[in-house]
């Protein structure tokens, strides 16, 4: 394919895409925290406590009005006194391995169903009680829900990866995959994903029907239309534990904000990238990032999209 082609078929996200999504806030009569959604966080497992708080933090910081964890009961304690106060929690049934139980998937999707959008994934641990619930979990979602980290592996163990989950759903799905997860999840090498990403993350989108988020160097977003979608925020110091789950957690709060599926990734992304390009200016360098510094500087990064999207300089307030 010629350069002139790829430049029909692939556009750099900008500010303005992620402006649009989370337009600046303004002062209104009618406006509460129920205005901006209720995002359920559902993962956790021994051993894997930080990555739901991570995706609670980001959503908080990502403009959410309300967040909720679920997580295995055994985590209450520990969860308790790292989460912020004013994120609220529910325990499930926790099977022998430390995991979510199968059987919690009922007390799960009576969370989920009440909230917005969902976080489903981070940290849930893997083995066949994990994608038992898995399964019982995405088949009963009703609500827009993004699908991430132990939830795409469990997807990945099914026999046909998920697929007639997926393809099912009658709500918005975004699978935010890293090379090694979506290689799992179409039955090819990590290699075949790093040599073509963009026809791969396409071929995603096809077999799943859904948006495909594949992260890593300049993260592709596509839903399978001609136009695919390239970010270009971020840089190498953010390639450490845990942002992928702040990831999960910014696109979450956006998607709790009612809003389609396609814009909400691609905000997510640049937002995420900003955040670190940010974080990274201030600290001093990208050596040595680690992801809760990106959740601090995600109301900035905002901000400086919307800004940019009015014409307004960084040291100016809105109007």
């Amino acid at each position: 394919m010629s350069h002139e082609s790829d430049l029909k078929v692939r556009k750099i996200i900008t500010a303005q895409d992620a402006a649009t999504a989370l337009p600046a806030r303004v002062n209104s009569s009618g406006i509460n925290k129920s205005s901006f959604g209720h995002v359920a966080v559902v993962g956790g497992c021994v051993g894997l406590i930080g990555a739901p708080i991570l995706a609670a933090h980001a959503a908080l910081r990502t403009g959410a009005g309300l967040v909720t964890v679920a997580f295995p009961k055994d985590l209450e304690n520990s969860l308790a006194s790292r989460l912020s106060p004013v994120i609220m929690t529910l325990s499930l049934k926790q099977a022998f391995e430390g995991t979510i139980a199968s059987a919690g998937a009922t007390e799960a999707l009576e969370l989920a169903n009440r909230c917005t959008a969902v976080a489903f994934g981070p940290g849930l641990g893997k083995g066949a009680e994990i994608t038992v619930f898995v399964q019982k979990f995405l088949e009963g979602c009703h609500v827009p829900v993004v699908v991430d980290a132990d939830a795409l592996n469990a997807l990945a163990a099914m026999s046909d990866q998920g697929v007639s989950i997926i393809k099912t759903r009658k709500t918005a799905t975004i699978l935010t995959p890293h090379p090694k997860e979506l290689a799992r999840l179409l039955t090819v090498t990590t290699e075949v994903v790093q040599a073509d990403r963009e026809a791969v993350a396409k071929q995603a989108t096809e077999k799943f029907g859904c948006v495909v988020v594949l992260k890593g160097h300049r993260t592709i977003v596509t839903s399978g239309e001609a136009i695919t979608f390239e970010n270009d925020t971020g840089h190498p110091g953010m390639a450490t534990a845990g942002t992928g789950d702040v990831l999960t957690g910014i696109l979450a709060a956006i998607l709790a904000q009612h809003i389609e599926p396609l814009a909400a990734a691609k905000a997510a992304v640049h937002i995420h990238g900003l955040a670190g390009d940010l974080a990274a200016t201030v600290i001093g360098g990208n050596t040595g990032m680690i992801a809760t510094d990106l959740i601090e500087f995600l109301p900035r990064a905002i901000g400086e999209c919307q800004r940019k999207s009015l014409n307004i300089p960084p040291s100016c307030d809105f109007p």
